[in-house]
Protein backbone atom coordinates (compact mmCIF):
# COMPACT_ATOMS: atom_id res chain seq x y z
CA UNK A 1 0.00 0.00 0.00
CA UNK A 2 2.81 2.39 0.91
CA UNK A 3 4.63 1.69 -2.36
CA UNK A 4 1.46 2.37 -4.34
CA UNK A 5 0.92 5.69 -2.57
CA UNK A 6 4.53 6.74 -3.18
CA UNK A 7 4.24 5.89 -6.90
CA UNK A 8 1.01 7.90 -7.17
CA UNK A 9 2.63 10.88 -5.44
CA UNK A 10 5.68 10.70 -7.74
CA UNK A 11 3.40 10.69 -10.80
CA UNK A 12 1.42 13.62 -9.39
CA UNK A 13 4.62 15.53 -8.62
CA UNK A 14 5.90 15.00 -12.18
CA UNK A 15 2.57 16.16 -13.60
CA UNK A 16 2.42 19.21 -11.31
CA UNK A 17 5.85 20.32 -12.53
CA UNK A 18 4.78 20.16 -16.17
CA UNK A 19 1.49 21.96 -15.56
CA UNK A 20 3.12 24.67 -13.43
CA UNK A 21 5.64 25.43 -16.18
CA UNK A 22 2.83 26.06 -18.64
CA UNK A 23 0.68 28.01 -16.18
CA UNK A 24 3.59 30.27 -15.23
CA UNK A 25 4.33 31.04 -18.88
CA UNK A 26 0.70 31.94 -19.48
CA UNK A 27 0.58 34.23 -16.43
CA UNK A 28 3.84 36.07 -17.23
CA UNK A 29 3.31 36.36 -21.00
CA UNK A 30 6.37 34.20 -21.60
CA UNK A 31 8.80 36.23 -19.47
CA UNK A 32 10.83 35.20 -16.44
CA UNK A 33 12.20 31.81 -17.48
CA UNK A 34 15.49 32.33 -15.63
CA UNK A 35 13.75 33.71 -12.54
CA UNK A 36 11.43 30.71 -12.50
CA UNK A 37 14.28 28.22 -12.83
CA UNK A 38 16.39 29.96 -10.18
CA UNK A 39 13.60 29.79 -7.61
CA UNK A 40 12.88 26.14 -8.46
CA UNK A 41 16.54 25.29 -7.87
CA UNK A 42 16.67 27.05 -4.50
CA UNK A 43 13.46 25.41 -3.24
CA UNK A 44 14.57 21.95 -4.41
CA UNK A 45 17.99 22.45 -2.74
CA UNK A 46 16.28 23.33 0.55
CA UNK A 47 14.14 20.20 0.22
CA UNK A 48 17.26 18.00 -0.15
CA UNK A 49 18.92 19.72 2.82
CA UNK A 50 15.89 19.25 5.08
CA UNK A 51 15.35 15.59 4.18
CA UNK A 52 18.98 14.53 4.67
CA UNK A 53 19.31 12.27 7.70
CA UNK A 54 22.51 12.18 9.73
CA UNK A 55 23.76 15.62 8.72
CA UNK A 56 25.46 16.92 5.60
CA UNK A 57 29.08 16.10 4.75
CA UNK A 58 30.50 17.91 1.74
CA UNK A 59 33.73 17.02 -0.07
CA UNK A 60 35.53 18.78 -2.92
CA UNK A 61 35.48 15.62 -5.03
CA UNK A 62 31.74 15.90 -5.73
CA UNK A 63 32.09 19.40 -7.25
CA UNK A 64 32.69 18.17 -10.85
CA UNK A 65 29.58 15.97 -10.66
CA UNK A 66 27.55 18.84 -9.21
CA UNK A 67 28.77 21.26 -11.90
CA UNK A 68 27.78 18.83 -14.66
CA UNK A 69 24.36 18.20 -13.17
CA UNK A 70 23.83 21.95 -12.68
CA UNK A 71 24.33 22.63 -16.40
CA UNK A 72 22.04 19.77 -17.40
CA UNK A 73 19.33 20.73 -14.90
CA UNK A 74 19.41 24.39 -15.95
CA UNK A 75 19.08 23.29 -19.57
CA UNK A 76 16.14 20.95 -18.98
CA UNK A 77 14.27 23.54 -16.94
CA UNK A 78 14.81 26.49 -19.29
CA UNK A 79 14.31 24.68 -22.59
CA UNK A 80 11.34 22.61 -21.40
CA UNK A 81 9.56 25.83 -20.39
CA UNK A 82 10.31 27.35 -23.81
CA UNK A 83 9.18 24.15 -25.58
CA UNK A 84 5.90 24.04 -23.66
CA UNK A 85 5.21 27.68 -24.59
CA UNK A 86 5.44 27.09 -28.32
CA UNK A 87 4.28 23.47 -28.55
CA UNK A 88 2.15 20.75 -27.02
CA UNK A 89 2.49 20.07 -23.30
CA UNK A 90 1.71 16.37 -23.84
CA UNK A 91 4.18 15.87 -26.69
CA UNK A 92 6.93 17.89 -24.97
CA UNK A 93 6.57 15.74 -21.85
CA UNK A 94 6.84 12.62 -24.00
CA UNK A 95 9.99 13.81 -25.80
CA UNK A 96 11.68 14.64 -22.50
CA UNK A 97 10.81 11.17 -21.19
CA UNK A 98 12.65 9.70 -24.19
CA UNK A 99 15.86 11.09 -22.65
CA UNK A 100 16.01 7.90 -20.54
CA UNK A 101 17.57 6.50 -23.71
CA UNK A 102 20.68 8.63 -23.14
CA UNK A 103 21.85 7.02 -19.85
CA UNK A 104 20.91 3.61 -21.27
CA UNK A 105 23.22 4.08 -24.26
CA UNK A 106 25.89 5.62 -22.03
CA UNK A 107 25.74 2.63 -19.69
CA UNK A 108 26.16 0.22 -22.60
CA UNK A 109 29.15 2.11 -24.02
CA UNK A 110 30.91 3.32 -20.87
CA UNK A 111 30.04 0.70 -18.26
CA UNK A 112 29.77 -2.19 -20.77
CA UNK A 113 26.28 -2.99 -19.53
CA UNK A 114 24.56 -5.86 -21.41
CA UNK A 115 21.72 -5.22 -23.83
CA UNK A 116 18.42 -7.11 -23.85
CA UNK A 117 15.34 -7.53 -26.02
CA UNK A 118 13.24 -4.88 -24.17
CA UNK A 119 15.86 -2.28 -25.17
CA UNK A 120 15.49 -3.10 -28.87
CA UNK A 121 11.69 -3.10 -28.63
CA UNK A 122 11.80 0.24 -26.80
CA UNK A 123 14.03 1.83 -29.44
CA UNK A 124 11.81 0.56 -32.26
CA UNK A 125 8.66 1.92 -30.59
CA UNK A 126 10.43 5.22 -29.89
CA UNK A 127 11.33 5.71 -33.56
CA UNK A 128 7.78 4.90 -34.68
CA UNK A 129 6.40 7.26 -32.04
CA UNK A 130 8.65 10.10 -33.22
CA UNK A 131 7.42 9.61 -36.77
CA UNK A 132 3.78 9.69 -35.68
CA UNK A 133 3.82 12.70 -33.34
CA UNK A 134 5.16 14.91 -36.13
CA UNK A 135 2.28 14.05 -38.44
CA UNK A 136 -1.18 15.51 -38.54
CA UNK A 137 -3.85 13.99 -40.74
CA UNK A 138 -1.32 12.54 -43.15
CA UNK A 139 0.90 15.65 -43.35
CA UNK A 140 4.26 16.23 -41.78
CA UNK A 141 3.94 18.95 -39.15
CA UNK A 142 7.16 20.81 -38.41
CA UNK A 143 7.55 23.46 -35.70
CA UNK A 144 11.25 24.30 -35.94
CA UNK A 145 11.39 26.38 -32.76
CA UNK A 146 9.63 23.69 -30.72
CA UNK A 147 11.88 20.96 -32.17
CA UNK A 148 15.02 22.88 -31.14
CA UNK A 149 13.78 23.48 -27.59
CA UNK A 150 12.50 19.90 -27.22
CA UNK A 151 15.79 18.41 -28.44
CA UNK A 152 17.80 20.61 -26.06
CA UNK A 153 15.46 19.56 -23.23
CA UNK A 154 15.96 15.93 -24.23
CA UNK A 155 19.76 16.17 -24.06
CA UNK A 156 19.72 18.31 -20.91
CA UNK A 157 17.61 15.73 -19.06
CA UNK A 158 19.63 12.84 -20.47
CA UNK A 159 22.87 14.50 -19.38
CA UNK A 160 21.48 14.87 -15.84
CA UNK A 161 20.83 11.11 -15.73
CA UNK A 162 24.35 10.36 -17.00
CA UNK A 163 25.95 12.57 -14.33
CA UNK A 164 23.80 10.88 -11.68
CA UNK A 165 24.96 7.48 -12.98
CA UNK A 166 28.59 8.53 -12.63
CA UNK A 167 28.05 9.98 -9.15
CA UNK A 168 26.19 6.89 -7.93
CA UNK A 169 29.01 4.63 -9.13
CA UNK A 170 31.75 6.82 -7.65
CA UNK A 171 33.37 6.60 -4.22
CA UNK A 172 31.11 9.45 -3.12
CA UNK A 173 27.75 7.79 -3.78
CA UNK A 174 26.77 8.29 -0.13
CA UNK A 175 26.82 12.06 -0.68
CA UNK A 176 23.87 12.08 -3.05
CA UNK A 177 22.02 14.79 -1.13
CA UNK A 178 25.15 16.92 -0.89
CA UNK A 179 25.76 16.41 -4.61
CA UNK A 180 22.22 17.57 -5.42
CA UNK A 181 22.33 20.56 -3.05
CA UNK A 182 25.55 21.93 -4.54
CA UNK A 183 24.33 21.26 -8.09
CA UNK A 184 21.03 23.04 -7.53
CA UNK A 185 22.70 26.02 -5.88
CA UNK A 186 25.15 26.24 -8.79
CA UNK A 187 22.24 26.18 -11.24
CA UNK A 188 20.42 28.80 -9.17
CA UNK A 189 23.47 31.07 -9.25
CA UNK A 190 23.70 30.73 -13.03
CA UNK A 191 20.00 31.53 -13.40
CA UNK A 192 20.27 34.59 -11.14
CA UNK A 193 23.09 35.94 -13.30
CA UNK A 194 21.07 35.31 -16.46
CA UNK A 195 18.00 36.94 -14.91
CA UNK A 196 19.99 40.04 -13.95
CA UNK A 197 21.22 40.35 -17.53
CA UNK A 198 18.06 39.55 -19.47
CA UNK A 199 15.01 39.79 -17.18
CA UNK A 200 15.43 42.91 -15.05
CA UNK A 201 12.58 44.73 -16.81
CA UNK A 202 10.09 42.02 -15.95
CA UNK A 203 11.51 40.96 -12.57
CA UNK A 204 8.80 42.55 -10.40
CA UNK A 205 5.97 41.07 -12.47
CA UNK A 206 7.58 37.62 -12.41
CA UNK A 207 8.39 37.71 -8.71
CA UNK A 208 4.74 38.44 -7.96
CA UNK A 209 4.07 35.01 -9.49
CA UNK A 210 6.85 33.36 -7.44
CA UNK A 211 4.42 30.88 -5.93
CA UNK A 212 4.49 29.01 -9.26
CA UNK A 213 8.23 28.12 -9.12
CA UNK A 214 7.99 27.52 -5.37
CA UNK A 215 5.33 24.87 -5.99
CA UNK A 216 7.34 23.44 -8.90
CA UNK A 217 10.51 23.27 -6.79
CA UNK A 218 8.68 21.54 -3.94
CA UNK A 219 7.18 19.04 -6.42
CA UNK A 220 10.63 18.39 -7.89
CA UNK A 221 12.11 17.79 -4.45
CA UNK A 222 9.22 15.53 -3.45
CA UNK A 223 9.48 13.46 -6.64
CA UNK A 224 13.22 12.92 -6.15
CA UNK A 225 12.84 12.17 -2.42
CA UNK A 226 10.10 9.58 -2.95
CA UNK A 227 12.01 8.05 -5.86
CA UNK A 228 14.97 7.44 -3.56
CA UNK A 229 12.65 5.82 -0.98
CA UNK A 230 11.04 3.63 -3.64
CA UNK A 231 14.43 2.42 -4.85
CA UNK A 232 14.92 0.96 -1.39
CA UNK A 233 11.55 -0.82 -1.54
CA UNK A 234 11.35 -2.20 -5.08
CA UNK A 235 13.55 -2.85 -8.15
CA UNK A 236 14.28 0.13 -10.40
CA UNK A 237 13.13 -2.00 -13.36
CA UNK A 238 9.64 -1.98 -11.84
CA UNK A 239 9.51 1.51 -10.38
CA UNK A 240 10.91 3.49 -13.33
CA UNK A 241 8.42 2.23 -15.95
CA UNK A 242 5.49 2.87 -13.60
CA UNK A 243 6.46 6.44 -12.70
CA UNK A 244 7.67 7.42 -16.18
CA UNK A 245 4.66 6.03 -18.02
CA UNK A 246 2.29 7.36 -15.35
CA UNK A 247 3.77 10.83 -15.71
CA UNK A 248 3.33 10.78 -19.49
CA UNK A 249 -0.28 9.61 -19.32
CA UNK A 250 -1.21 12.04 -16.52
CA UNK A 251 0.39 15.01 -18.31
CA UNK A 252 -1.32 14.08 -21.58
CA UNK A 253 -4.68 13.85 -19.80
CA UNK A 254 -4.20 17.28 -18.19
CA UNK A 255 -3.11 18.86 -21.47
CA UNK A 256 -6.22 17.57 -23.22
CA UNK A 257 -8.78 18.11 -20.44
CA UNK A 258 -7.45 21.32 -18.88
CA UNK A 259 -5.72 23.07 -21.77
CA UNK A 260 -7.88 21.55 -24.52
CA UNK A 261 -4.92 20.56 -26.65
CA UNK A 262 -6.07 18.82 -29.80
CA UNK A 263 -3.97 15.84 -30.79
CA UNK A 264 -4.45 14.17 -34.16
CA UNK A 265 -5.05 10.45 -34.37
CA UNK A 266 -1.41 10.06 -35.40
CA UNK A 267 -0.20 12.00 -32.37
CA UNK A 268 -2.44 10.02 -30.01
CA UNK A 269 -1.01 6.81 -31.46
CA UNK A 270 2.47 8.32 -31.05
CA UNK A 271 1.84 9.09 -27.38
CA UNK A 272 0.57 5.55 -26.74
CA UNK A 273 3.54 3.95 -28.50
CA UNK A 274 5.89 6.43 -26.84
CA UNK A 275 4.59 5.51 -23.41
CA UNK A 276 5.14 1.84 -24.22
CA UNK A 277 8.62 2.71 -25.45
CA UNK A 278 9.55 4.39 -22.17
CA UNK A 279 8.31 1.31 -20.26
CA UNK A 280 10.45 -1.06 -22.35
CA UNK A 281 13.51 1.19 -22.12
CA UNK A 282 13.25 0.98 -18.32
CA UNK A 283 12.93 -2.81 -18.11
Amino acid sequence: MQQTLFIIFVILAITVQNVIKKAYGDKTQGFGTYIFTGIVCIVAAVFFAVTKKGGLHFSMEILPYSAGFALGFAAIMVFSILAIRCGSLAITSLIISYSLMVPTVFGIIYFKEPTSWPLYVGVALLLISLALINREEGKVKVNVKWIIYAVLSFFGNGFCYVVMQLQEKSAYASQSNEFMIIALLMAATLMIVMALIYERKHAIMCLKKAYFPVICGAANGLANFLTILLLGMMPASVMNPLTAAGGIVATAAVSILLYHEKLSKYQIAGVILGTASVVFLNL
